[in-house]
């Protein structure tokens, strides 16, 4: 799937660029955990879509 590749990418970027502190690296987690659920999210209805 597109989106899980896009967001592997995301992951990989931010892993590479180390957070100047805490706060922002929850921020980061945070954020990029909702992006993963959403894109979860739109696989599954295209799944759902597809018979």
């Amino acid at each position: 799937m597109i989106a899980s590749d896009f967001i592997d990418r995301l992951l990989y970027v931010q892993a590479k660029r180390r957070p100047a502190n805490r706060r922002e690296e929850d921020a980061v987690m945070k954020l990029s955990r909702m992006a993963r659920r959403r894109a979860e999210g739109l696989a599954m209805n295209v799944r759902g879509c597809q018979p």
